[in-house]
Order: C-alpha cells, then sequence, then structure tokens
C-alpha cells in the first residue's frame, strides 16, 4: 500500500531514511578507541574511517542528485541502499584498518542516496514552509538514532564485539529496501531525459552557484553542519580516552546532545510557519555561537569535566537543529525542477565542510579537550557570521513562497 504525503508513516520513512548516516557513525562511536588497539592503529588513521566516510557522502551526493532527476527517484535510491547494505556487512568482517577504511568509503556511496533523494523527494511535494516543517518533524524523529545509537553500540560493543555494529546498520538498510520498494510512490513526475548531459548539467550547476540565496543558505548549512561533526569525530576519544568516562556512560552524554537537536528541530517545526524564517535562524545561529564560545572558554581556562563538553553542546545542537530544516528548504525552494541537482549540491558543500573539519579534529587532537573545544567554538561564530553576511543579499533575491 502506497503510503500519503501527509500520513505519520510517510515521515517515520523520511526518519528512517535519513538516519542512515548518522546511524553509520554514531552506532560504532563507542568503539574507535578499541579500534585503535583491535587493527593497531593510530588514532588518526581511526578517525579517518569517520572522514573517509563524510568525504565519500560528499562526493557521492553529486552523482545521486542528477541521476534522480534523470530516472525518478525511487529506483536511485534502491540502487544506493543496495550498495550500503553490502558495505556494512563486508565492514564487519574487514582485517584491516586500510580495508576498514575502504569499505566505510563504499558505505558512504551508498548511504548518500537516502539524504539526497529524500531531499528532494520533499521539495518535490510540498512548498517552502511545508517543506521546512516535514523536514524539521522528520529530524525530530531522526533525532530519535542518533540519541540511541551510541548507546546502543556501546552494548553492543560490551555483549558483542564492534562487529555486530555493522551487522546492525546493514540489516535497517534492509528493512528500507523492503519498505521503499512496496510503500513509497515515485514523487518525481516528470523524469528529465537529459539532466546527465554535459550542457544541461554545467547549466544547472551555473544556475546554482550564481543564486546568492543557494549559496547563502548553503554556507550557513555548511558551517552549522561541520560543529556537529567535529563532535562526532572527537568526542568519543575526549570524553573516554581523556576523561575517562566508560562507553556506555558515552552513549548517555552523547543522548543528551541529541536531546538539544530534536527540542531545536520540533521548535523549528512549530515556528517556521509563524515567525520570519530569517529571524529564526538568526537566533538559531547566535544560540550556537555563544554555546561553541562558552565551550572554547572554560577548556582554554582549563576547566576539563564532561559537563564542561555536554552542556554548551546541548546548546549547540538546539540551535542546529532550529537552522538546518529551516535552511535547507529555503536553499531547495527555487529550483522544483532540478531538486535533485539541488539537493546533492547542497549535501556535497555540507558534507565537504564537515569532513574538513573532522580531519582537522584528527590532526590538532593532543590530548585534552582544548582543541575539540576551540573547532566547535569556531563553527558557532562561522554560522553566525555565514547568516549575517548573506542576510541582505537572500533578502533582496528570494521570493517568498
Amino acid at each position: 500500500m502506497t503510503m500519503r504525503p501527509d500520513s505519520p508513516a510517510f515521515l517515520v520513512l523520511l526518519a528512517m531514511l535519513v538516519a542512515i548516516g548518522p546511524l553509520s557513525t554514531d552506532l560504532y562511536l563507542p568503539s574507535l578507541p578499541l579500534l585503535v588497539e583491535e587493527f593497531e592503529a593510530t588514532t588518526s588513521e581511526v578517525q579517518l574511517t569517520l572522514s573517509v566516510f563524510l568525504f565519500g557522502f560528499a562526493v557521492s551526493q553529486l552523482i545521486y542528485g542528477p541521476l534522480s532527476d534523470r530516472f525518478g527517484r525511487k529506483p536511485v535510491l534502491i540502487a544506493g541502499l543496495w550498495i550500503f547494505v553490502i558495505a556494512s556487512a563486508t565492514c564487519a568482517v574487514a582485517t584491516t584498518i586500510e580495508l576498514l577504511i575502504a569499505l566505510r568509503l563504499l558505505q558512504a556511496i551508498g548511504a548518500c542516496s537516502a539524504g539526497v533523494v529524500s531531499r528532494a523527494i520533499v521539495r518535490d511535494l510540498f512548498e517552502r514552509r511545508q517543506a521546512a516543517r516535514i523536514l524539521a518533524y522528520s529530524g525530530a524523529l531522526m533525532g530519535l538514532a542518533p540519541a540511541v545509537a551510541p548507546l546502543a553500540g556501546a552494548y553492543i560493543l560490551v555483549w558483542i564485539g564492534w562487529e555486530a555494529n555493522f551487522f546492525a546498520v546493514a540489516l535497517w538498510g534492509a528493512a528500507l529496501i523492503v519498505i521503499v520498494s512496496v510503500s513509497l510512490a515515485e514523487s518525481n513526475a516528470t523524469p528529465d531525459p537529459l539532466a546527465l548531459t554535459p550542457t544541461r548539467l554545467f547549466g544547472n550547476l551555473h544556475r546554482l552557484f550564481k543564486s546568492r540565496v543557494y549559496l547563502g543558505y548553503a554556507l550557513t548549512n555548511s558551517a552549522a553542519f561541520s560543529g556537529l561533526f567535529a563532535f562526532i569525530s572527537g568526542s568519543s576519544f575526549v570524553l573516554i580516552d581523556v576523561l575517562d568516562i566508560p562507553p556506555v556512560e558515552f552513549g548517555y552524554y552523547f543522548a543528551l546532545g541529541v536531546f538539544g537537536y530534536m527540542l531545536g528541530a520540533v521548535v523549528s517545526g512549530r515556528l517556521g510557519g509563524r515567525v520570519n524564517v530569517d529571524r529564526l535562524m538568526r537566533t538559531a545561529a547566535t544560540l550556537m555561537a555563544l554555546s561553541g564560545s562558552t565551550m572554547a572558554v572554560m577548556a582554554l581556562i582549563g576547566l576539563e569535566n564532561v559537563w564542561v563538553m555536554v552542556v554548551p553542546m546541548i546548546f549547540y545542537m538546539a540551535g542546529f537543529g532550529t537552522i538546518m530544516p529551516q535552511s535547507t528548504a529555503s536553499a531547495l525552494i527555487p529550483f522544483p525542477d532540478i531538486a535533485g541537482l539541488a539537493s546533492s549540491t547542497l549535501g556535497f558543500l555540507q558534507m565537504t565542510v564537515g569532513s574538513l573539519v573532522g580531519v582537522a579534529v584528527g590532526i590538532f587532537h593532543d590530548g585534552t579537550p582544548v582543541p575539540l573545544a576551540l573547532i566547535i567554538g569556531g563553527t558557532g561564530l562561522g554560522t553566525l557570521a555565514a547568516h549575517i553576511r548573506v542576510g541582505r543579499l537572500v533578502a533582496q533575491e528570494r521570493p517568498e513562497s
């Protein structure tokens, strides 16, 4: 039976699709310090399994968007999910850190289809405020995954072993293949047979990059996301190795940050249709800048405890949960005819910036919380600066929807 776009089941499906990315990283976060010993690798090499995932996630988005504009959303999504399932199961039997890194790249290539295509589907079916509300509420539901994943991953690590985390996400992907095949209708009513031709492809990219609206929201979006990925990349090493937090406890602390994200997403969904969207985003960016700066200052003056990292991150994530659905919907709405390409390019910019920040976290890790706190503080300030810088240009160009 086909799902209706206005049904709760549709929101749950979107959340399950978008959760593939967080599950692929957050579930094995408690295992990262153990993998250093398991593969006789360095901390930077193990963190590369995160960064290479994000890099693959970023680059592959440039492929799935045009493919979904050409062939439709559903077949492209199913193909990507198959790649994800096979790669995830193979990660569980990796015997070297180099092989795990390579398989994580392949896993990302499959996983990114879910994010790209789900955003394009929302753009196909809804207008700006509706799209932002759908993205916000599905994001709030999706937040359950990263809230539960580190805790579940810690118990899986203790009871079974790190390999079982990858088998678990493979099963998640397999379930989605069944649900999408049976219940999801094709939303791209007019596939473009020329979408993959060089002339059309580069012409459409030119449209995106000359739009101040698109680039403005994409820059804000990317700066916000990079702080989240900095925390994902470095939090397990700082909390478990530096602050001596047990892996299971780490899962609870990580869940507090995700609670902030879910709260922000709900606020975004409820207020997005009632208040000025750009004012709402400005408030969220200010919250991110203040909380990130607070974390950095406390770390610099030598306050090394778990709450110095976790409490500011809760507020950072609340701002993140508010700003992401609004900036995403605002960037995509002006481009209904190339929603797939617009979604994939937005994701590429977001993930590229995030992966670079993730690499920086690994490079500058010095056995203290200071580098991670400084990087998160910088991304919060960067998000606010980006939104202030583009605000006037966006107001001049963006059509109201």
